[in-house]
């Protein structure tokens, strides 16, 4: 009977954690509606443009890193040690280890237009 009564509890306070979870969740989604709902077009629109660009840049940096890793010899050693990101650029510095074992570092900036959803223009190698 004790292991079946401490199953009881876990699924109790599993499903009271579930249902706080919820109405947490609903409430934020409410505040988030009702700041939207205050917005002017200007503003919700440069609030629906400035979640773009997050997305856009979310996914450049997933294709740069692996750009670099799938070009280097062992990609498990790439280490970035920088990043800058602008409204149509991002640079990043790595290092990763070369032939012979050694650690190198390489600095790159990607360039996009007309912005960092745009199209991958040009990428130049930083000094």
């Amino acid at each position: 009977m004790g292991c079946f009564k401490q199953i009881l509890i876990i699924l109790g306070a599993t499903s009271l954690l579930v249902a706080l979870f919820g109405y947490f969740a609903y409430e934020s989604m409410q505040d988030q509606t009702a700041k939207l709902d205050a917005m002017t077009p200007a503003e919700r629109l440069e609030y629906e443009n400035s979640i773009r660009r997050s997305e856009c840049k979310t996914q450049r940096l997933y294709e740069i890193r692996s750009a670099i890793k799938s070009n280097l010899k062992d990609p498990d050693s790439f280490k970035e040690l920088s990043l800058q990101t602008y409204t149509n650029a991002i640079e990043i510095t790595y290092s990763a280890t070369n032939g012979f074992g050694g650690r190198v570092s390489s600095s790159y900036r990607y360039i996009y237009e007309p912005d960092i959803c745009g199209t991958n223009t040009k990428v130049e190698e930083l000094k």
